[in-house]
């Protein structure tokens, strides 16, 4: 989205549920100033340092910025996690006019085994009610309507990466939370993608929905 204009820059962007920073440090690219939150502390413990970024522990529930604040506020492989009709009263508080939500999920659709994904969720399971949200909605909670894009990405994926990948998806963010070890857990990944990689390239299915704060 940002390469199809790549003249664009922001501000200030939030990146809420960043986990270890990989989609903050991808937002700093776009922004001198990106405010980097989560609800876990030993998350943020493995977060990347920038220059740019400012880590904090905070909830999408309770966002502790001022009104009209953010140019765009980023929610990647979390969304579902959030109360949201909570999350986006708070979001449309902190939003400019005119700013933007761009929800990014991502799903790995070549590459690894089934067995991968048996283990994983088996290891990992989703813990949330997925509410949908229709567009009636959102345009009552101050909102346009949803825009999605979708695409597949041929990566460049190495073992590590792949791993890494995973250990910030918010799944493993509530194991840690629960009581396992993070390095338990990193362990964990590592072996399991190694030992499912099926040997043809990492490719992501890229869904991207956006809605912007109506003036």
């Amino acid at each position: 989205m940002h390469k199809s204009n790549p003249k664009t820059r922001y501000e200030r962007v939030l990146d809420v549920a960043c986990g270890t920073g990989q989609s903050s440090l991808a937002l700093a690219e776009w922004t001198d100033k990106v405010e980097a939150i989560d609800t876990s502390k030993s998350m943020l413990d493995h977060a990347s340092e920038h220059k740019n970024i400012n880590y904090q522990v905070a909830s999408a529930e309770d966002l502790p910025f001022p009104a009209n604040h953010f140019d765009l506020i980023f929610c990647a492989s979390s969304f579902h996690w959030f109360k949201k009709r909570v999350f986006l009263a708070q979001a449309k508080k902190c939003l400019k006019p005119g700013g933007k939500i761009i929800i990014y999920d991502s799903y790995i659709i070549r590459g690894l085994s089934d067995k991968f994904g048996e283990e994983y969720n088996k290891r990992f399971p989703a813990a949330y009610d997925d509410v949908k949200l229709f567009d009636e909605e959102l345009q009552l909670l101050g909102f346009s309507k949803k825009k999605i894009d979708h695409f597949d990405v041929i990566t460049t994926f190495t073992p590590q990466t792949t791993a890494e990948y995973f250990f910030n998806l918010s799944n493993v963010a509530a194991k840690i939370e629960q009581g396992e070890e993070a390095k338990t857990i990193h362990e964990y990944l590592h072996t399991l993608v190694n030992q499912e990689l099926t040997g043809a390239p990492i490719i992501f299915q890229i869904l991207l929905t956006s809605v912007e704060k109506n003036v």
